[in-house]
């Protein structure tokens, strides 16, 4: 019978090497190992570590054929034209980095300040995950570069950097939702993420 990731247990191992290769930044070989290693250390694992690879296969042509059937341009390629834009213009542009806010927030922190960026922008592990929900929705961190010790000026450096980021989001044609706060991340709503797999 045909694997069919709707029907997969949540955040089990089938689940998660399929969020894996259909969010698209895990190679072949990469999807593989993990899915390998998850198989191995749960001994009520539904899967054994012989029948990894052609899961991964099967999942992995699945997938393809996904991509394939959609339209040749997707918010995925959207998104990463905004996050080069950005990159271009001082602004470190992170795409699934860290496990979660706080990692990924202290990686891009260490990015600009050593490039010299006025601030950054992100979306972390956990973020990427949500691509593949009925209703999609993608949530993007930010910050400036520098926390300076004076609130106002903080705040004020911050939300350039947050100003910036939606205006090229909307400039190459994603739906943005923001409350125009230092507070609130910015979402990107009714994401449609059809990033073509690494070869």
């Amino acid at each position: 019978m045909p694997l069919d990731p709707s029907s997969f247990d949540e955040d089990g191992p089938l689940d998660r090497a399929w969020v894996s290769i259909a969010t698209g930044f895990r190679t072949r070989a990469e999807v593989i190992d993990e899915l390998g290693d998850l198989a191995a250390d749960d001994p009520d694992a539904s899967i054994t570590p012989a029948d990894v690879p052609g899961i991964v296969d099967e999942l992995w042509a699945l997938r393809e054929r996904q991509i394939a059937a959609g339209p040749p341009v997707s918010d995925a390629h959207r998104l990463e034209g905004a996050f080069a834009e950005l990159r271009a213009s001082g602004i470190v542009a992170a795409a699934d980095t860290g496990w979660d806010q706080g990692e990924a927030e202290e990686i891009c922190r260490a990015e600009a300040v050593r490039v010299r960026a006025r601030g950054f922008v992100f979306f972390h592990h956990q973020d990427t995950a949500r691509l593949l929900l009925r209703k999609p929705l993608l949530y993007l961190g930010f910050d400036a570069a520098v926390r300076s010790p004076d609130r106002a000026t903080y705040d004020a450096e911050a939300l350039a950097v947050a100003h910036q980021v939606c205006s090229t989001l909307v400039r190459h044609g994603l739906r943005v939702v923001w409350d125009g706060t230092v507070g609130s991340r910015i979402r990107l709503p009714g994401i449609d993420w059809r990033r073509p797999l690494p070869r």
